[in-house]
């Protein structure tokens, strides 16, 4: 049975929409094989109509990714601000990533830009991961069940194994 990943993609444009799209197929090219995507479009101007703003807020507040794809140098409207802050306020801690593509910032030399400064923000506010580009791999949520809790205590990762077998420093080096 494959895992059903939400996604909502919001574009600035009809440009900014064809880069969704193709990164979209790149991710459901490379996780096809356990995974379904259920993914809900939007360009920015379909978040100054009342109806799909609220319809928007709802995918938003419970989707694994939202992405956001426009251009470095354009100016993020104030409906669409608005709609970011209304699904932030719903969607309590559910874990997630934000994708902004286009962002010129993880480039060398690539510059800052405030649209991407200011996603970057809201995926800290929401205890979102921030990325720019396809991850390697897609994590499997926490279930909110106590059985997963003691299930993932139980195991013992890579990181977690390295630092059970580290030697402890000498003790001329000890605080």
């Amino acid at each position: 049975m494959k895992t059903i990943s939400s996604i909502v993609a919001v574009c600035e444009n009809k440009p900014a929409r064809d880069d969704a799209v193709k990164f979209c197929d790149e991710l459901m090219h490379r996780f096809w094989a356990n995974r379904e995507f259920d993914i809900t479009w939007l360009l920015f101007n379909d978040l100054a109509e009342e109806a799909l703003f609220g319809t928007a807020t709802l995918k938003a507040a419970s989707a694994d990714l939202i992405i956001f794809s426009m251009c470095p140098g354009c100016e993020i409207s104030r409906h669409v601000r608005s709609w970011v802050e209304a699904w932030l306020s719903q969607r309590g801690e559910r874990e997630g990533a934000i994708v902004g593509l286009r962002d010129p910032g993880h480039l060398p030399g690539g510059g800052v830009s405030q649209n991407f400064v200011y996603l970057h923000s809201v995926a800290h506010r929401a205890g979102l991961d921030y990325l720019t580009e396809l991850p390697e791999k897609i994590t499997h949520t926490i279930p909110d069940q106590l059985e997963s809790y003691s299930e993932r205590a139980r195991q013992v990762t890579s990181v977690l194994d390295q630092i059970l077998h580290q030697k402890p420093a000498p003790s001329a080096f000890r605080a």
